[in-house]
């Protein structure tokens, strides 16, 4: 086994795979070598292998942590987010307050609007082992119980946090964009412009921070930057079907999510504003046939 997990740390993921799969013929019910043999799966996007044999290894090992953390995450890869949940309490009550299950906890309960629960993981984690990952949630946990003052303090934790930790700064900019506060994405972004070069995803965040306020034109000029050079960039062509919707400009906003839905076939954020293009462009054949997908 030592090395099998010399090969995963060198990033010779089919290499350790063949090792496992040969391994696993003599001991086939080693919950430790199916354990390895699904995280394997899960650095190569072979998810639903993985959740096969994760589910496996948490059977032939009841008692264990890690199976059940992996076939959390392999749930979550999958969009199978009520097994996720599932697969992460298990965690959590073999081994109470471990960082990874109740950080995971707490954003899916935030998910499926469990506040107060998401709030409780949070707090299950010990103190010293909390990280700014934490501050999102718990801002969006105290918005959705109608505690504005809480959530303002965690957000004001969030931008000092920004100063310190640019690399924060995206995830953080995502959290203000969901809760539509583009004033403040909009001072985090400038903070990140002032400290590291601009990265696509935050070009994106920017432009969807310019058309929040209203800045259109400005926002069309920063997506046509991202996409002269990466053409195939879903989260751009997301970004510019919504503006062109802004726009009225059904034609392009139809144009740019038919392009992504090409390239991220029959995602629901993708499919809703295709249909809505189509619908505007009185292409009513396309929509409807888009709208059943979403079904």
């Amino acid at each position: 086994m030592t090395g099998i997990t010399t090969l995963m740390q060198q990033g010779k993921l089919p290499e350790a795979e063949q090792r496992l799969h040969r391994y696993l013929l003599k001991l086939p019910h080693s919950a430790k070598a199916n354990n390895l043999l699904g995280v394997v799966l899960l650095r190569q996007g072979h998810f639903a292998e993985a959740e096969e044999v994760l589910q496996k290894a948490t059977v032939d090992g009841p008692g264990l942590l890690e199976p059940r953390l992996n076939l959390g995450d392999a749930y979550l890869a999958e969009g199978k987010f009520d097994l996720a949940l599932t697969a992460y309490e298990g965690a959590a009550k073999i081994a109470p307050h471990d960082v990874r299950a109740e950080l995971a906890l707490a954003k899916l309960y935030l998910g499926a609007g469990e506040f107060a629960k998401s709030i409780e993981s949070a707090g299950n984690i010990p103190a010293e082992k909390r990280t700014e990952e934490l501050l999102p949630t718990l801002a969006a946990d105290y918005f959705g119980l109608r505690q504005p003052e809480k959530a303002g303090v965690v957000i004001q934790a969030m931008l000092e946090v920004a100063q310190k930790q640019p690399e924060l700064i995206p995830e953080l900019a995502e959290f203000f964009l969901a809760h539509r506060d583009f004033q403040s994405s909009q001072q985090l972004l400038a903070l990140a412009q002032s400290k590291q070069p601009s990265t696509d995803r935050l070009l994106v965040d920017l432009a969807r921070t310019q058309a929040g306020l209203g800045q259109l034109d400005d926002a069309q000029k920063t997506l046509e930057s991202i996409l002269e050079r990466k053409p195939d960039s879903v989260d751009a062509l997301v970004a510019a079907g919504n503006v062109a919707s802004q726009q009225g400009d059904w034609g392009d906003s139809g144009e740019a999510f038919s392009r992504a839905n090409e390239l991220a076939p029959d995602r629901p954020d993708i499919l809703y504003g295709l249909v809505s293009a189509q619908l505007h462009a009185d292409q009513t054949e396309g929509a409807l046939k888009n709208a059943q997908k979403l079904q």
